[in-house]
């Protein structure tokens, strides 16, 4: 993602628009790195280690992996719509540093913020939905409303995402003509 504002700048979109692949697929899997599974693994293994100690329903894992995932494409709709901004203002490197450091509040429980602070990290920025949820789930604490917002809001998310991206390579032109 972070490679849009680079590729817009100096022209290279337009190879990438030219292929026979949707181009909003192309530049959110071109540069995956494998060598990052281990990551998912250690990840994953903390996730077991931690649900370990607690009373686990297989309830609660599969409504916590489905929050998961709903969190996974919540965080990617956010990340490509700030990288998609560099179509119109194209010096937008600094994008990335602002999503790193607005989603290092997901670090923290929602429940260790003061109220109106919970209230933006779940409804404005939907930090809390993306980490919080899951856990709530694993831990039979969460509620029916916050377990049908996080993916209504990863659909809409992605759709409204997938919008923008549509508009902004219409409006895209080449650095090169």
């Amino acid at each position: 993602m972070s490679r849009i504002a680079e590729n817009v700048r100096t022209g290279n979109m337009d190879f990438t628009l030219l292929k026979p692949i949707d181009a909003q697929f192309n530049v959110s899997a071109r540069h995956l790195n494998v060598l990052r599974f281990p990551d998912l693994l250690i990840g994953a293994g903390l996730l077991v280690y931690a649900a370990a100690g607690l009373p686990v329903t297989p309830g609660g894992v599969l409504a916590a992996a489905g929050l998961y995932l709903s969190g996974l494409v919540i965080v990617y709709c956010i990340w490509l719509a700030l990288s998609t901004t560099a179509f119109w203002f194209v010096k937008t490197q600094n994008a990335t540093e602002l999503f790193n450091g607005v989603f290092g509040a997901a670090r923290f429980p929602a429940t260790s913020f003061p109220l109106p602070v919970r209230f933006f990290l779940t409804f404005v920025i939907p930090v809390t939905l993306i980490t919080t949820v899951p856990a709530q789930a694993v831990t039979g604490q969460l509620t029916p409303a916050l377990a049908l917002v996080s993916p209504l809001l990863a659909l809409a998310l992605f759709v409204a995402t997938r919008l923008f991206w549509q508009r902004a390579v219409a409006s895209y032109t080449s650095a090169s003509s």
